[in-house]
């Protein structure tokens, strides 16, 4: 409804207004429930806590698959450098080879001999019995220009083989050959070592796949708690229009009963004023022999008529102003709640990062627990600052703060765990958490005492 439609109110009649109210009852709008937004955000919230403790020990995973990593890789370059040393050798036992072959063609380029000696003695023993064969004469012409023949070739490779034999070629070629086995053997020691650096390779492959897989969930994890937190917000904004929308049309409901009231009173007190012209009138003619007593009415003026019903439509409107008044109240109250909170959660983060320093009393007793029992202190305090407070506008918030979950921070893990104290997940298991905090600082103070004795 519009401000000229609200102004134009006062100028319409009972059954005008009568169909404008008809028409803003046809609307229906009913107040929101705001116990069934809180419900739906505390699954939203319960969801991305969960999300969260799991991101969390996916990132301790991470971070162990990256220690990890960090000691493959140096097995890793140190079978590198082991498989790049033994190639240096292999490449050197290769040279000598190649340098004893280079010696051997500058001393000897014709046909080589495995044995040499023993080649020689053979041709030496052939050529005594050709020279036989031709000194007993019972041979053929033919068969004497035969062995001639095989004698002067017995004859140059008697002189090839003395000349290898002089040339000292076979010390070169045991020298080559020895090469040659040991670059055989140490192949075998460099495909061991290319074996074992290979196996490191696919080692630190998988440890590689492994971090991206945990960080591919934890980014999957993280889009869901920013899909849940733009929903609790979209909850939010949405239980907001449509509160706004119930109050505008209870305002305007209640403006459009305000106006009916007021030209139904203003309508009696014409009618009022009518009557009371006519009752006038008819007083005024006493019938004959009538003596008897009149009984005096208490007659109101149409000013008095006027301020009784402007009273009573001013307490309506109050009336109907009290749940807005009411909702801004919670709304504030809401508000610094978070705030408080807020201020809270530093302070604890505050006093547990930083440990007051010792005295010097304290450096001369030299407590091994110290660190302990300051750091059960801080917990006590934080678990004491985290009750959830009770609201005194709305009834029966106090049993379901018991049951609210708790945020903790990744760091609150890990103290917890040094002092030896489950991290209490819901609110009301922060008072049994406080009681063993304080047995854990008690049993410290009494370590001490029995060391001292």
């Amino acid at each position: 409804m519009t401000r000229k439609e609200r102004d134009a109110l006062e100028d319409k009649t009972s059954n005008e207004l009568n169909k404008i109210r008809k028409n803003i009852e046809k609307l229906k709008i009913t107040k929101p429930d705001r116990a069934d937004v809180d419900k739906e955000q505390e699954k939203l919230q319960t969801a991305i806590q969960n999300w969260t403790y799991e991101n969390a020990d996916k990132k301790w995973k991470v971070e162990e698959q990256r220690a990890l990593i960090r000691e493959v890789k140096n097995r890793k370059k140190s079978a590198r450098n082991n498989v790049d040393q033994s190639s240096e050798v292999l490449s050197s036992f290769r040279r000598k080879q190649e340098s004893s072959n280079k010696n051997i063609k500058s001393v000897y380029s014709a046909r080589m001999y495995r044995d040499p000696e023993g080649t020689k003695k053979d041709l030496v023993k052939e050529f005594a019995n050709l020279r036989g064969q031709l000194q007993g004469g019972d041979i053929s012409l033919k068969e004497e220009r035969d062995v001639n023949r095989r004698l002067d070739t017995i004859k140059g490779n008697l002189k090839e083989v003395q000349t290898y034999l002089d040339s000292n070629v076979q010390a070169h070629v045991k020298e080559r050959n020895k090469h040659k086995k040991d670059a055989e053997v140490h192949k075998k020691t460099l495909d061991e070592l290319y074996t074992i650096w290979k196996n490191i390779k696919e080692e630190e492959n998988k440890i590689v796949a492994n971090i991206e897989s945990i960080s591919e969930e934890i980014d999957e994890r993280n889009q869901k708690i920013l899909e849940n937190k733009q929903n609790k917000q979209l909850l939010q904004s949405k239980f907001r229009n449509q509160l706004d929308d119930y109050q505008k049309y209870m305002d305007d409901l209640n403006r459009v009963m305000s106006a009916i009231q007021s030209r139904t009173a203003r309508d009696r007190a014409e009618k009022f004023r009518a009557q009371s012209k006519n009752t006038e009138k008819s007083d005024n003619r006493k019938p004959k022999g009538d003596n008897r007593p009149q009984k005096k009415v208490i007659k109101k003026t149409a000013a008095e008529l006027e301020e009784e019903e402007t009273q009573r439509i001013a307490k309506e409107q109050k009336a109907a102003s009290l749940e807005r008044r009411r909702l801004a109240a919670q709304k504030e109250y809401e508000k610094m709640q978070a705030y408080y909170r807020e201020r809270t959660a530093q302070h604890v983060e505050h006093v547990v990062e930083t440990a007051p320093e010792q005295t010097e009393a304290e450096v001369k007793v030299a407590d091994p627990n110290n660190d302990s029992k300051i750091l059960c202190r801080n917990l006590i305090e934080m678990c004491e600052n985290m009750k959830p407070s009770d609201s005194p506008v709305r009834r029966g918030k106090r049993k379901r703060r018991k049951k609210m979950r708790l945020v903790h921070k990744l760091e609150n893990f890990d103290k917890f765990n040094r002092v030896g104290v489950k991290i209490p997940v819901f609110a009301k298991e922060l008072d049994n958490t406080i009681e063993s905090l304080k047995e854990k600082l008690t049993s410290f103070d009494i370590v001490v005492e029995e060391s001292e004795v």
